[in-house]
Formats: structure tokens, C-alpha cells, sequence
């Protein structure tokens, strides 16, 4: 039995496979990000540090006016409205990124299992602007929505990496 297991799991976790995940993963969109900064005379890396000075100058006073979820009594199945409100000061609406991080059932403050599911811009108002997805319930239990702002840029392959983060 312990052998059938084995040889049926073999195909699929094996170097070849690790090695096929990381180049599609990392190394590939890494060496696209690379050759992308780096063209006609590290034109790309110029325009990414003026716009990184930008999001950090910018930041502190980039906040949430409000977020949540727009549902009474949702049951799983039901499809409920995640909406958020953002004051961006002097940022395009493409300088960041709000998502919805979710989780079902969380035993104790802290996120252990989250989903971050993405908000769509939907429009801006002077220096506000408005993010909305709709979601669709799919577990039973208490759902707990936070809200996340993250700088965007497609020079930056997540969001995290420049250590700016902003809760609701």
C-alpha cells in the first residue's frame, strides 16, 4: 500500500516539477522585471525610484475614510458587497492596491489563514476613491473581513516589498 502510494504521488512532486514551478514562478517574471528596469539606459529603474519617492513622501497620509462588508445577516451562498473609501493624497488610484483579507471562523486575533482577495477601482472623487468586489459566501461560520491598502506598480512584485501597509 505504502508502495502504490509513493509511485502514484511521484509524478507529481519531483525536482523536475520544482524546478518547471520556480522558473514560471520566479525566476521568469523576475528576469522579465529585470530586463524591463534595466532597457534604453536604466530608463526603467529611473521612473520606478521617482515614483517609489513619490509613495513614500505620500504615504503617511494615505488612509482609510471607511471599509466593510454591506450584507444583513449573510448566509453562506449569499453574495455580499466588500467596499472600501480611500483618501490618497495627491496618488492615482494606480499608485495603490486595497484588498479584502478574509478569513472564516478565526479562533483568536490574528489572521492565521487569510485570503486576500483584491478590491476593483471603481472611481475617484478629487483625492477619495471608491474600491467594491462582490463576494460570495462559500463557508458556513462567522466571516472576518480586515482591509488592506498596498502601493501598485507593475515594476514591484508584491506589494509588501517596500514595507508600506495600511489597515482598516
Amino acid at each position: 500500500m505504502m508502495k502504490d502510494s509513493i509511485g502514484s504521488v511521484c509524478p507529481f512532486f519531483n525536482t523536475s516539477r520544482m524546478v518547471m514551478d520556480y522558473t514560471s514562478r520566479y525566476y521568469l517574471p523576475l528576469h522579465d522585471l529585470f530586463t524591463a528596469l534595466t532597457k534604453d539606459n536604466l530608463q526603467g529603474i529611473t521612473s520606478y525610484m521617482e515614483w517609489k519617492r513619490k509613495i513614500v513622501a505620500k504615504w503617511p497620509q494615505v488612509s482609510f475614510i471607511s471599509a466593510g462588508v454591506e450584507a444583513d445577516n449573510p448566509k453562506m451562498g449569499d453574495t455580499v458587497q466588500l467596499a472600501a473609501r480611500v483618501r490618497q493624497q495627491e496618488l492615482e488610484a494606480g499608485d495603490i492596491q486595497v484588498y479584502a483579507v478574509l478569513e472564516y471562523n478565526a479562533r483568536d486575533q490574528a489572521f492565521s489563514k487569510p485570503v486576500f482577495l483584491p478590491l476593483d477601482f471603481i472611481r475617484q472623487e478629487n483625492e477619495e476613491t471608491l474600491w467594491e468586489k462582490e463576494y460570495t459566501i462559500t463557508n458556513s461560520g462567522k466571516l472576518r473581513a480586515g482591509f488592506m491598502l498596498l502601493p501598485k506598480s507593475s515594476q514591484i512584485q508584491q506589494g509588501f516589498e517596500n514595507h508600506l501597509a495600511t489597515w482598516y
